[in-house]
């Protein structure tokens, strides 16, 4: 836990977008954020947030095209001026450039969010910024939109923010699978400090073996072929969107059920997938989100580096 003073815990605020099932948003919650407003234009997305989002727990959710909205129109929605947010947390679409199936698309439209994240980073100038995204960006076959997102990064944000680039595997972050992701983090240069990564766990690592995560999962298929039978005293592929993971229980050969996607995921015992969220949605909801103790481990740290210069 961080040991950030309690009078500068109660004055943090955070916007996510690309919020998904709000993965990003427990972590948040977990650091203590208020967070003010979570943006999605999936349905499903939105059904399982504000299921899970709400009393005590209540984030705003508004179920708009990231692509037709401005900074001014979510600074508009918070009530804040340019300047005052502290912490934008960005999870951009990944699909066109992920290599996870082995293929991409490079000229996938939903690329160019990431292009029009960075212009909402401009916009609204918080004073920390997380974009979360995949390895693959950085593929040869990615390279003409990762160079546009280099040039863009540099050019928009970088005469304002002290900005790093991470490649952070969620499994040495108290999460039960092999996820590496690319972690983009920006700090407003007033703070004088340049961004370093959170620390790996290896000793917990060692507790996130697939049968530490479920003791009832035998052995899981891997694979583009499926045909590579990984024991359970191994760690959990990545889990993707595509497909749920293939797992041996109980002598039968199935698909991991959703309740273990969340289990994976880091997703706390708490948090429930609506009933009315089809098994396919509710799989590409895990499959996509940012997982919750990956995510908390980097705000923490973030935290104990700027915490008390904001």
């Amino acid at each position: 836990m961080n040991k950030i003073h309690p009078q500068i815990l109660r004055v943090l605020t955070a916007v996510s977008l690309f919020s998904g099932a709000g993965g990003g948003s427990l972590a948040l919650l977990y650091n203590y954020f208020n967070e003010l407003l979570a943006i999605d234009n999936w349905s499903a997305a939105q059904k399982a947030f504000e299921a899970n989002f709400k009393d005590e727990k209540y984030i705003p959710f508004w179920n708009a095209d990231i692509y037709s909205i401005s900074g001014n129109d979510i600074l508009r929605r918070i009530l804040m001026g340019v300047g005052e947010l502290t912490l934008l947390l960005l999870s951009p679409p990944c699909q066109g450039l992920s290599i996870a199936k082995g293929k991409m698309n490079p000229l996938d439209p939903r690329n160019g969010l990431f292009l029009h994240s960075i212009s909402l980073i401009e916009q609204i100038s918080p004073k920390i910024f997380i974009i979360e995204n995949v390895p693959g960006m950085s593929d040869p076959r990615n390279t003409a939109i990762f160079n546009e997102i280099k040039l863009r990064i540099r050019e928009q944000l970088g005469p304002h923010y002290n900005i790093k680039l991470f490649n952070l595997n969620a499994s040495f972050y108290q999460t039960g699978q092999e996820r590496n992701r690319y972690i983009f983090i920006g700090y407003a240069k007033s703070f004088g400090i340049i961004p370093t990564a959170p620390t790996p766990d290896s000793l917990s690592r060692e507790g996130l073996r697939i049968v530490d995560i479920d003791p009832s999962i035998t052995a899981i298929k891997v694979g583009q072929s499926k045909k590579i039978i990984k024991h359970n005293t191994k760690r959990m592929n990545t889990i993707t969107a595509s497909e749920p993971v293939t797992i041996y229980s109980d002598g039968k050969e199935m698909k991991m059920s959703i309740e273990q996607d969340k289990k994976f995921a880091s997703f706390p015992d708490w948090y429930q997938m609506p009933i009315d969220i089809s098994k396919d949605d509710a799989h590409k909801l895990m499959g996509n989100t940012l997982p919750p103790m990956l995510m908390k481990n980097i705000v923490e740290h973030i935290l104990s580096e700027v915490g008390n210069l904001l």
